[in-house]
């Protein structure tokens, strides 16, 4: 900011000693020459980079020079004609210096405002992939990274596991506890969830009380120990709700070779994640899936 303030200090005593160069010119060579045009190069210069002030006083400066230059090599027989003379040129030089200095400002304008528009769209495009409770990323948004990663196992022959996480006894909460504590105790959930996965893992809240994790190459040692650890942190996160009692329900499919479509693999997991419900709550169920296509199907309670 000092160095701006400094530069905008000089733009108007090197536009008044580029006036004065340009005075001096039209004095030594007469009026044969007229370098009317050179006149308006530093009024321009200053009213772009300078203040609305300094462009009214560079202009009132390059008249006073024009009318120097003038009187210097020009015998006018009445004061009129120097006296418009000089009103005309300071007027047609304020006039540029203003039109000058509201076009920089404009452009200066328009400029923060496209910078605003692309952040507000950013923004907008953020939320639009980001659940507004728990600022977890939301089904579009895992969606998309499904589709990527689907493509990215199909290239390179890695595996891909997916597990769907339902909350048990959500709606109590809610119902005798108020919604305010059912978002805050949401919150805690995906903090939960995400405390229990790698970095590279891609957590979403899909639904109500459901949420979906990618789990970005995980072995089949893992799956069950990882399931376990969703519904025990899970179901601590509803210790403040003891009449709720508050658990979890996980499903986990996991496939050696990608074969599914987005919507399959989710429907899949889905799918065992109730039937971890119906096995009683609080209940994790996953698949394995090998090749060529060797499913086990285990619940663990």
């Amino acid at each position: 900011m000092a160095k701006t303030l400094k530069e905008r200090h000089l733009n108007l005593p090197i536009a008044a000693l580029a006036i004065f160069m340009i005075c001096l010119f039209d004095v030594l060579t007469g009026p044969e020459v007229a370098p009317s045009l050179f006149y308006l190069v530093p009024v321009i210069f200053c009213s772009w980079h300078g203040s609305r002030r300094d462009a009214l006083y560079v202009a009132l400066v390059a008249a006073l020079l024009w009318l120097v230059a003038d009187i210097s090599t020009r015998n006018y027989v009445s004061l009129f004609p120097l006296v418009w003379n000089s009103a005309s040129r300071f007027l047609l030089f304020f006039a540029a210096a203003i039109m000058t200095h509201t076009l920089r400002r404009d452009r200066l304008e328009l400029k923060r405002t496209n910078k605003e528009l692309r952040n507000l769209m950013r923004a907008e495009a953020a939320l639009a992939r980001t659940d507004s409770i728990t600022n977890l990323p939301n089904a579009r948004s895992l969606e998309e990274a499904l589709e990527r990663e689907i493509a990215r196992c199909r290239r390179t022959g890695k595996s891909i596991c997916v597990a769907c996480i339902d909350l048990d006894n959500f709606k109590s909460i809610n119902d005798h506890y108020g919604h305010v504590a059912g978002d805050s105790l949401l919150r805690r959930v995906s903090e939960s969830i995400r405390d229990n996965i790698r970095a590279s893992d891609f957590p979403a809240r899909v639904g109500g009380d459901e949420f979906v994790v990618l789990l970005w190459e995980i072995s089949v040692a893992d799956v069950e120990e990882v399931g376990k650890r969703f519904v025990d942190s899970i179901t601590a996160c509803g210790r403040d709700f003891p009449n709720a009692k508050l658990g979890a329900s996980v499903g986990i499919v996991w496939l050696e070779r990608p074969g599914l479509e987005v919507s399959e693999l989710i429907r899949k997991a889905d799918d065992l994640m109730y039937q971890a419900k119906r096995n009683g709550k609080g209940q994790i169920a996953f698949e394995i899936v090998r090749s060529p296509q060797t499913v086990v199907t285990t619940a663990v309670s």
